[in-house]
């Protein structure tokens, strides 16, 4: 049985509920029997790595797909790359801020998923998806256990793939700000993505 590991956050800053746990959700209520998927939602902290690098040994996941919201982006963001940097003036959800600060020493700038990003990419472009390649996950929390994630997988060689993405604000959240940040429906983006990796 296929089993697969996704990953989200717990909602900050002004948000009233995270879109990528939303996301999240409605990825599990679309899976099927021949899916093992388990779902872990995470503080947005800069010490959130331990824990699910402990659910990845418990759980022993084939795949694992992180999920985060970014706020101002129109496009669901499939990211190629992580960098070994945070550098961000932003708290994180402990109001830790970390600026010009090395991942892992022993680590190279930056790694590479192995996951195929491109098919990906080319199946959420035929259901008009609005969709790009990205190659910076930013220097926050997102990047962070996205890279940690993907350098247990080389210094241990190991079988498991891991993707990051990126999604705009639901529309929910951007009626709820009141402002004019781009945003896109879960349902549309769950459709398509459960599509690919759940069935």
């Amino acid at each position: 049985m296929v089993k697969i590991l996704l990953y989200s956050f717990e909602k900050y800053d002004k948000l009233t509920q995270n879109p990528s746990t939303e996301l999240a959700k409605l990825l599990v209520n679309s899976s099927n029997k021949k899916i093992n998927i388990k779902h872990v939602i995470l503080r947005p902290t800069f010490d959130s790595w331990p824990n699910l690098l402990k659910q990845i040994n418990a759980f022993k996941p084939s795949l694992v797909i992180g999920i985060g919201v970014a706020p101002g982006r129109s496009r669901v963001c499939l990211e190629k790359v992580a960098l070994n940097v945070i550098d961000n003036p932003k708290p994180d959800g402990k109001g830790k801020v970390l600026r010009h600060f090395k991942i892992s020493a022993k680590a190279p700038l930056a790694l590479e998923t192995s996951f195929d990003v491109i098919n990906l990419y080319n199946y959420f472009e035929k259901f008009n998806i609005p969709v790009k390649i990205s190659y910076f996950a930013d220097t926050y929390v997102c990047n962070y256990t996205y890279f940690n994630c993907l350098n247990y997988i080389r210094e241990n060689n190991i079988e498991i793939k891991c993707i990051f993405i990126h999604i705009p604000l639901s529309p929910e959240e951007t009626n709820k700000l009141d402002n004019e940040i781009p945003s896109f429906p879960l349902d549309k983006i769950a459709s398509v993505l459960s599509d690919y990796v759940l069935k």
